[in-house]
């Protein structure tokens, strides 16, 4: 099994990218790997509840959360974005993004950056 932290740093600038990072998750999950999603800089828009797409991308995270995907977002992209935690979806986890990122390669995830 591998460990694979999801690092997605776009934003709503880039919808296709998103969705095939949403895809690489899922699928690397459905193959019985370990997944993470970390959402840091501009991609903390994504889970943002009150984004314009927001139905599209709740739909896979919570299809990646029922797959046992842990989804995080760090808390200081939040803050940067002008968001709040209740901002955010349902089940998304905060962190801080460089030492989450830290901690889980130290446990011998892979990261992989969309």
């Amino acid at each position: 099994m591998t460990k694979i932290l999801t690092v997605i740093i776009t934003g709503k600038e880039n919808i296709n990218r998103v969705n095939v990072a949403f895809n690489f998750s899922i699928v690397a999950k459905k193959n019985g790997n370990e997944v993470e999603m970390l959402f840091i800089g501009p991609g903390v828009q994504i889970v943002n509840k009150k984004h314009a797409f927001s139905q599209m991308f709740y739909s896979s995270i919570k299809n990646g959360m029922d797959l046992g995907i842990r989804v995080k977002a760090c808390i200081n992209s939040i803050n940067n974005e002008g968001l709040t935690k209740e901002d955010i979806f349902e089940g998304v986890e905060f962190v801080g993004g460089a030492v989450e990122t830290s901690e889980r390669i130290k446990e011998g995830y892979i990261p992989v950056t969309f």
